[in-house]
């Protein structure tokens, strides 16, 4: 099934499995109605075989694939251009190196629309995005499936257990590699990733975006939620984009500036 009022955001470096993402986007049980790829280097290698046969798979389940290069200024930059591109009332964001299980779009879709029948400011929604090896050294990591709800602040790092079918639980703050967003909501409080007084730090291309956001959201009178049901797995990639100093700094800076 397509969900016609979905768009699918990948921001790629070519540093991640762009392939392997396509992959399992496109032989799950529902997909969005458009992927954009957006890249802040090169171009994904058109004449990869496998990559146009995906394109192919694309074309055959009636799914538009658009490819954007754009100039490499940073992950908020690049959030930003995906957020600016979507004609849709809903954008699905993944990261390159991030694999939805088959049920994932499904369990955003249905779970977020009966969250927003409830509470209509609800603005966004988070997967679960597990790391398959703990190559950052987290001293929290567990690929091991946690109790539901969680004890603490609900998490998207972790897998969980004994949860229903539409199960949520609100979530403060936001991981951007697979998350679902209510553009119209977004647009009408004019909340994006780098808003106009938080463009100085942007450019220190720290990362953080992702919390930034939540927090910008929260001031905004918006809320979202972690949808258990929505799996995925993140496979990391080869160099780390940041390093937890880097990210501390900036974030204090931004966090500084919002309030």
């Amino acid at each position: 099934m397509i969900n016609r009022d979905v768009m699918l955001g990948i921001t790629t470096t070519g540093e991640g499995c762009l392939n392997m993402v396509l992959s399992a986007v496109l032989t799950a049980h529902s997909f969005p109605a458009e992927i954009l790829i957006l890249s802040e280097g090169a171009l994904p290698n058109t004449d990869d075989f496998y990559f146009e046969r995906l394109l192919d798979l694309a074309r055959i389940i009636g799914i538009t694939v658009t490819i954007v290069r754009a100039e490499s200024k940073g992950i908020w930059y690049a959030r930003n251009a995906v957020l600016f591109h979507c004609r849709y009332p809903k954008l699905w964001l993944l990261d390159d190196d991030v694999l939805p299980t088959m049920d994932c779009l499904t369990a955003l879709t249905n779970v977020f629309k009966t969250v927003q029948a409830e509470k209509p400011k609800t603005a966004y929604a988070g997967a679960v995005k597990v790391d398959v090896a703990n190559l950052r050294g987290y001293k929290d990591y567990s690929s091991e499936r946690q109790s539901w709800p969680p004890k603490e602040t609900a998490s998207q790092n972790y897998f969980y257990i004994h949860f229903g079918s539409f199960s949520q639980i609100p979530l403060l703050s936001l991981d951007l590699g697979n998350a679902f967003l209510d553009v119209a909501l977004l647009n009408a409080a004019d909340v994006c990733f780098v808003p106009e007084d938080l463009e100085g730090i942007a450019h220190t291309r720290c990362g953080g975006e992702d919390a930034i956001f939540s927090l910008l959201c929260a001031k905004a009178g918006l809320s979202g939620v972690l949808i258990p049901a929505a799996e995925s797995f993140h496979m990391e990639k080869p160099n780390l984009r940041f390093t937890n100093q880097t990210l501390r700094a900036g974030l204090i800076q931004a966090v500084k500036q919002i309030l």
